[in-house]
């Protein structure tokens, strides 16, 4: 599993998105950075565009 991200690195990213939190809210959101990068990690993949999800759709009781 991922690693939480260190507290310069979190720190300098909560100063960047201007965010005045706590030490226990930074804690508490520095502790699921882990569960934050395993989650994009599964979703940053290469894939072929067969496996990728329709992007049409239509209205029901939409007139043509």
């Amino acid at each position: 599993m991922a690693q939480p991200l260190d507290k310069a690195q979190f720190d300098a990213l909560m100063a960047r998105a201007g965010l005045d939190l706590t030490e226990a809210e930074k804690e508490g959101i520095r502790a699921a950075s882990a569960h934050t990068q395993a989650a994009a990690a599964r979703v940053r993949t290469l894939r072929e565009v067969s496996v990728e999800s329709a992007t049409i759709f239509t209205l029901k009781g939409a007139s043509t």
